[in-house]
């Protein structure tokens, strides 16, 4: 690290807690206690901090060190596994919060990847992050994530969006999430409210499947729907087949079933699913009913699609906004764990519909 970049961490290290002790600030950032004491001789002559005993603080009393306009209070890392769909809201929203703030926020993906999530780690602490907001690279098997990588950083983490990873219980990190099995709860209330009594589920998401079928049975169970219905969940990667002949062969359970309608667990599959039923003749919500997860282009198809929305902007906001709580109030080390709730939006592919009862028609 340049002596400008080790300077201005200092700076900010004071101006977050109006002070900084020259041995566990360099022991936390792997320095010498003679640099960090020569940097701060260098930065007291310079007018900009008043040198105590043992460190620094600011040159007049409470007055911090405001960072002047046009600069940051500091640099925030995101990764995420990816930047499209789902962690893109994610990214907008971190990056709004952080600006709000007074916070630059970095984004790198590790493509799912664990060699790159470590590699990007590695690159955050070497530019100079003062917190990490971290998705976990889900499924990316066989490669376990190194949890001791995350405990030993010396800067506040919050993990983003880790289901269905379980967290170790000694990890002191805040979580941020949504709650996928809430999502697909309201989901199956809302299609049993239209008076499906017979709903299945496809969910080829390996992030969310098992998770949105725990939320899946819980709801059936609750309402008293049968539960001798089709069940796809896929849970890890590469256990899925193509994707498109898995939407037949679910639709052709469906039709052997007699179940007329199915929380899908992505957009891409509830896509394929109204392709598959266009091409037998069937018509949503009709002869199939479907409330999809996710709604980035559930209202633009030709029938526009139920979806229940995801809070990614939220999600981003809050783990944003949080990390900076850690890193300005010196809140206490017990970490937080915060679920934002998914909300359904209503539209044409789940209506109640007195047709829904006969036969649907053949998939080939």
């Amino acid at each position: 690290m340049l002596t400008e970049e080790r300077r201005a961490r200092i700076l900010r290290e004071i101006a977050r807690r109006g002070k900084i002790e020259v041995t566990a600030f360099a022991e936390t950032w792997g320095f010498s206690e003679m640099t960090i004491r020569r940097d701060l001789d260098a930065l007291a002559s310079e007018g900009l901090v008043r040198r105590v005993r043992g460190g620094a603080v600011p040159r007049r009393e409470g007055a911090g060190l405001l960072p002047e306009r046009g600069t940051t209070r500091g640099t925030l890392g995101l990764i995420v596994p990816d930047a499209g769909r789902h962690f893109s809201g994610v990214i907008r929203g971190a990056g709004e919060a952080a600006r709000t703030a007074g916070y630059r926020l970095v984004v790198g993906s590790s493509l799912s990847s664990r060699a790159e999530e470590s590699a990007q780690l590695a690159r955050m602490l070497e530019a100079g992050i003062d917190g990490l907001l971290f998705a976990p690279a889900v499924g990316a098997a066989p490669e376990p994530l190194d949890w001791e990588q995350i405990r030993d950083l010396p800067v506040p983490v919050v993990i983003v969006e880790p289901a269905p990873l379980r967290l170790p219980t000694d990890l002191r990190a805040d979580v941020v999430q949504t709650d996928h099995r809430h999502g697909a709860r309201i989901a199956v209330e809302h299609l049993a409210a239209n008076g499906y009594a017979r709903v299945a589920l496809f969910a080829p998401d390996p992030v969310t499947a098992l998770t949105q079928q725990r939320g899946f049975r819980c709801a059936v169970a609750e309402l008293a729907l049968d539960a001798d219905v089709p069940e796809v969940a896929f849970g890890r990667h590469g256990d899925a087949p193509p994707l498109s002949g898995s939407v037949t062969a679910f639709l052709r359970h469906c039709e052997e079933a007699a179940v007329h309608a199915a929380f899908v667990g992505s957009d891409e599959a509830a896509a394929l699913m109204l392709l598959e039923l266009q091409r037998a003749g069937s018509r949503v919500p009709d002869d199939f009913a479907i409330v999809v997860y996710g709604d980035d282009s559930a209202g633009l198809t030709g029938t526009p699609l139920s979806a229940v929305a995801l809070p990614s902007l939220a999600v981003g906001a809050r783990a944003a906004a949080l990390c900076v709580q850690r890193l300005e109030q010196d809140l206490p080390a017990s970490p937080a764990k915060l679920s934002l709730v998914p909300y359904l939006i209503a539209r044409e592919s789940s209506r109640a519909t007195l047709a829904r009862g006969r036969e649907m028609l053949r998939v080939s």
